[in-house]
């Protein structure tokens, strides 16, 4: 079934009782379609579940000065100012401007167990944009989902996109993600952003610039600063040859990001700050060895091959032998899974987003 206007999600459902939106029928039907809208799902009501719905829209205009890439503005979720406590699974967002928006004052949704790819269209002015989910509610949880090559071309920026942005967000919790082949995974910025949580994801891209965490301090007037920002317990493999782990620019410092029980490989730069971190059990590598590591390292690091499993297929569990194993730091997280699914930990918590088993 195809839709070419939006969905409205208006109800007001209750914790015990909420609206569910969705295909109707056996689960081997396709999920219905909804595109071509300015916005294909807006959501202004709150306790409801949208479900098994898939969104795309057609590019109103290509730039055909930067191989051609689309151009406009096409969302596929839209939770509205009005929206809380709203919950999305199942579903899918592609070939957009963003995959899901949760705009300013919502609150308390979730966006679990979905699907986000190609989300790769540019704005017109600005040369920005591709972005899978992008946040500027608070205490949102966006959770167990894919991410699959939002990535654009961008005269300004060498390239642009990210699976999940952060623009004025606060306590918003992104954990046990799988974000393959975008740009970024999780750019942050605008000063009104505060105590996020980046938590448990597995990131790999062989984009060539590819980044994992982008945030500001605050020295940064127009985009920062973004303060308490905490990276726990994330699996990294970026071999791109301009590769960035993480990256704290404006005035860095210790109120600005924390940074625990990672592990990081990126071929060109592991992580670069211009300030004091708060860091510590992370495991910090590179092809070849000897990363390059722009800030003070602490005594709790190690720079050591993580021995994944098999990286020519993906692999990034750990082998035995792994410097991550029993080398993390009891964060108070409250996670009980790791990203297979094991229940954390295992003895002492491991380095990096699996126990090893």
């Amino acid at each position: 079934m195809l839709v070419d206007r939006a969905l409205q999600a208006k109800w007001n459902g209750t914790a015990l009782l909420p609206v569910t939106l969705g295909a109707y029928g056996p689960s081997s039907d396709a999920m219905p379609t909804i595109r071509d809208a300015h916005d294909q799902v807006v959501v202004t009501g709150t306790y409801q579940t949208l479900q098994n719905l898939n969104t795309t829209s057609t590019p109103p205009d290509h730039d055909r000065n930067c191989q051609n890439q689309p151009m406009g503005w096409g969302v596929g979720f839209r939770f509205m100012g009005s929206s809380h406590h709203n919950v999305l699974t199942n579903s899918r967002a592609a070939g957009m401007y963003h995959g899901v928006l949760l705009d300013w004052n919502s609150h308390h949704n979730t966006v679990r167990n979905s699907l986000f790819e190609d989300n790769n269209w540019k704005d017109y002015t600005t040369d920005g944009g591709a972005n899978g989910v992008v946040v500027f509610g608070d205490d949102n949880e966006v959770a167990y989902n894919t991410f699959r090559r939002q990535l654009m071309c961008s005269p300004w920026y060498d390239g642009d996109g990210s699976a999940v942005e952060i623009y004025g967000g606060q306590r918003n919790v992104i954990h046990h993600n799988d974000a393959v082949e975008n740009h970024t995974f999780i750019e942050l910025g605008n000063k009104r952003a505060s105590d996020n949580l980046i938590a448990y994801n597995r990131v790999t891209s062989t984009w060539r610039a590819a980044v994992f965490v982008a945030t500001r301090g605050a020295k940064d007037t127009k985009w920062g600063p973004v303060l308490r920002t905490r990276v726990y317990n994330n699996t990294v493999y970026l071999p791109g040859s301009k590769a960035y782990g993480i990256m704290c620019l404006g005035g860095c410092g210790t109120n600005v990001l924390s940074f625990k029980n990672n592990i990081i490989w990126a071929n060109y730069t592991v992580g670069y700050a211009d300030g004091p971190v708060e860091e510590s059990n992370n495991v910090l590598w590179k092809t070849g060895g000897n990363p390059a590591v722009w800030f003070p390292k602490a005594s709790t690091d190690k720079v050591a091959d993580p021995r994944f499993a098999n990286l020519a297929n993906g692999n990034l569990w750990t082998l035995a032998g792994s410097p991550a194993i029993n080398a993390g730091a009891n964060l108070g997280l409250g996670f009980t899974f790791d990203m297979n699914g094991l229940v954390l930990p295992v003895g002492a918590f491991d380095i990096g987003a699996y126990e090893f088993r």
